[in-house]
């Protein structure tokens, strides 16, 4: 841990973006100061209602694929020197509601400064207050725009903020004007760019030839280049015609994940959009145009990491690119691994696949690291290894743009950290918000998690079940009762709503940031939550699994799908690895269609490719429900959830009028999805469910069976059933432990 330590200190260097007293000048002033030798003076806190005028802002404009949001693009002709340490805070209106993602300075000839740092800030009682932003950038260019990056921040249109610069290690050259109504701030002595802006000295000097570029939101719906949209997600509130006490929550991230931080790739790729879903497997391997047609066929659209042996030119071809982004019919999208060199045969900073990367617009994240673990006997993968040489190392022209993911084992959540143990539940949390210095000076921090733990592979499977049982024993786990989960039996473990409870630790490490990381520590970022991936297994992913029977099963592979979702995924990501038994070395596609998961096995009377085709058939037609904001306080169930009972659920609300299973939404739609926290074993498990609103009328179980189904909602002919609500209760029952409903009731 001493070499975090190091690392975690260099970033704090830069972070608090003050860099010592400041250094004299070749002129006798200390401070900012002009070549036409303009002083600056202190002047009094202007009076309520006296502000210096601030100009009203021209609506936002196209700078590339960005948008210029604050600030002009306009060279200004006073050339302004700024002595190393002390920054400046000039006041400016902003043209428009969006995220500001960077911020440009214009860099004069002459410059002295080593590094150029720049933030934003509130504006209160006319002058600079809370920092909202910042970022740095080594060794800026002379006689040229430098663009930094910052810490992602919304921004409303037409509030003041103070857009601040500052040089350090030398002089900065940059260029504003002056004018008799305007004002500017210099920060105070050596404090630099501190949380909270320390007031120096004033000056007449204000449009500094800087500007805050990001995406723009027009009318709630935020449209990054390309114009990724959030459809019907919607977003949180209380919502217009809701009945009482039901609010609506984001779903994780918000709507508008991929295109409000930044990240180009996916959000031109429509990942905001609400009718999509990512659905995919780890290793994908793409070697002919057949092998994008069988992930097609099964319902796959994201590669979460790629082969050596794949063909960056079919999955280009696939994508079909035009204008940055991907038209094809079927494109599949690539979450890159390789970069923390853990893939044998490539290098820290280098992709696994050949030519996957740069601008290719398929290529929508990076994985830093799979299974980072300090002592878990799997590897001794450090913090350093795992996330930060990664980020420290891949090409700025390979990350920018895209999202960070690492994939972790169940030492994340069992002992709170990448290793070794013991670690308190605040490791995870630092590890998902510590910034690293990439190559070109901004800072990136890991944006989204997973945690590969398989509970059906893993219950016959000696010392790994203990595993899995240490991730209750040790994780925040106060929702169902108990945490005392040592000697589990199999029948206890066995079930989807162990995938499930999963996603709720992990998000346990979000909601802890940045206080887990030591309150106002500038190498946090603010608290926020991201999206998150939920693996599933779709065969013996474990040595002990040498029997058919010990493998997943088509009901709880299906079980364990909606589970996720229930408790929230917003991506699932199937391991397809079978190391041992029967199907060793099989792929549920690789040997389509006559490999061992393509073909009934082990009594089932279907295959687990089958089983895989229908659960992710359905995702994709219900991704719009999915997608939708949290109905919170609309149903309550009898059974009430417990450790190892009753009935879990989420209910979601698609606003506007339209069809709604049975019946015609005026509203909206309500979605409540619901399995059962019970034995596999268990059957005939009766559930009375109590909505918000007293509704009367059909109720629709959505896909219930198919033909010649049992509940588990398996591939053919989807058939609906229709139940019926009196004053809001209705009730159902469920056919096995592993069964799960979808039920849909118009508002």
């Amino acid at each position: 841990m001493r070499r975090i330590n190091v690392i975690l200190l260099a970033c704090l260097t830069l972070a608090t973006v003050a860099w010592g007293t400041a250094t004299t000048s070749a002129r006798p002033q200390v401070g900012v100061q002009t070549r036409a030798r303009s002083h600056p003076k202190t002047h009094p806190r202007p009076t309520a209602g006296k502000c210096a005028p601030v100009a009203v802002a021209n609506p936002p404009t196209r700078a590339g694929s960005k948008w210029v949001l604050i600030g002009r693009r306009t060279l200004q002709s006073r050339r302004t020197q700024m002595g190393a340490g002390v920054a400046r805070a000039f006041s400016t209106r902003s043209r428009g509601d969006g995220t500001v993602s960077a911020i440009a300075v214009y860099v004069d000839a002459g410059n002295r400064a080593k590094r150029l740092a720049v933030a934003l800030y509130r504006s209160s009682g006319c002058r600079p207050a809370a920092r909202l932003t910042y970022g740095s950038l080594r060794s800026p260019r002379a006689r040229r725009w430098n663009t930094v990056k910052v810490y992602r921040v919304t921004i409303k249109a037409g509030r003041t903020y103070w857009l601040a610069v500052m040089g350090g290690g030398g002089a900065l050259h940059v260029r504003d004007r002056s004018v008799k109504r305007c004002t500017s701030y210099n920060s105070r002595g050596a404090s630099g760019m501190a949380s909270k802006w320390k007031m120096g000295a004033a000056s007449r000097a204000c449009d500094v030839s800087a500007y805050a570029l990001g995406t723009r939101l027009t009318f709630g719906v935020l449209g990054g280049p390309g114009g990724g949209t959030s459809g019907g997600g919607g977003s949180g509130g209380a919502g217009a015609g809701l009945p009482v006490g039901v609010s609506l929550q984001a779903i994780d991230g918000g709507p508008t994940y991929f295109c409000s931080h930044g990240f180009v790739y996916a959000c031109n790729d429509g990942w905001d959009s609400s009718s999509f879903f990512p659905v995919g497997a780890f290793y994908g391997t793409f070697a002919s145009a057949s092998d994008v047609s069988k992930w097609e066929g099964i319902g796959w659209n994201t590669s979460f990491r790629t082969t050596a042996s794949s063909s960056a030119s079919v999955i280009d071809a696939a994508c079909a690119p035009v204008a940055g982004k991907c038209t094809g019919s079927w494109p599949i999208y690539v979450v890159e691994g390789g970069w923390g060199g853990d893939c044998g045969s490539c290098t820290v900073g280098q992709g696994e696949t050949p030519g996957m990367g740069g601008s290719d617009p398929d290529v929508v994240g990076l994985e830093s690291f799979d299974e980072p673990c300090g002592s878990c006997g799997l590897n001794t993968t450090d913090f350093n290894a795992g996330v930060a040489d990664p980020l420290a190392a891949t090409p700025s022209a390979d990350q920018e743009g895209r999202f960070w993911w690492t994939n972790f084992t169940y030492f994340w959540a069992a002992f709170g950290g990448i290793g070794p143990m013991p670690e308190t539940p605040q490791g995870s949390a630092q590890v998902l918000d510590s910034l690293i210095a990439t190559p070109d000076g901004s800072q990136r921090h890991v944006d989204v998690q997973s945690l590969d733990e398989y509970w059906f592979a893993a219950s016959g499977a000696g010392s790994n079940s203990n595993d899995l049982q240490e991730v209750y024993s040790h994780s925040p786990c106060s929702t169902y009762g108990t945490c005392n989960y040592s000697g589990w039996t199999p029948a206890e473990q066995d079930c989807g709503c162990r995938y499930g409870d999963i996603l709720d630790m992990e998000r346990t490490y979000q909601q802890m940031s940045p206080g887990a990381c030591g309150g106002s520590n500038p190498i946090c970022g603010p608290p926020t939550s991201a999206p998150m991936i939920s693996y599933v297994e779709t065969g013996g992913p474990d040595a002990p699994d040498t029997t058919a029977a010990s493998y997943i099963q088509p009901p709880e592979l299906n079980w364990a799908v909606w589970s996720s979702i229930v408790h929230g995924a917003r991506m699932i990501e199937y391991f397809p690895n079978t190391f041992s038994g029967p199907g060793e070395n099989q792929g549920v596609i690789t040997n389509y269609p006559n490999g061992y998961f393509d073909v009934p096995e082990n009594g089932q009377p279907i295959s687990i490719y089958a089983q895989i085709k229908g659960t992710d058939d359905l995702i994709h037609q219900l991704a719009t429900y999915i997608n939708s904001p949290e109905a919170v306080g609309y149903v309550s169930v009898s059974p009430a959830p417990q450790t190892f009972s009753g009935i879990e659920t989420r209910a979601t609300y698609k606003s506007g009028p339209g069809n709604c299973g049975a019946g015609t939404a005026t509203s909206g739609c309500f979605t409540i999805f619901a399995d059962t926290r019970d034995a596999e074993s268990a059957s005939n498990i009766s559930a009375t469910f109590t909505t918000a609103g007293n509704y009367t009328g059909p109720v629709e179980a959505i896909c219930d069976s198919r033909s010649g189904g049992d509940g588990d909602l398996n591939p053919g002919t989807c058939v609906n059933r229709t139940i019926t609500a009196t004053n809001g209760v209705f009730t159902d029952t469920f056919a096995k432990g592993s069964t799960v409903h979808i039920y849909q009731i118009p508002n």
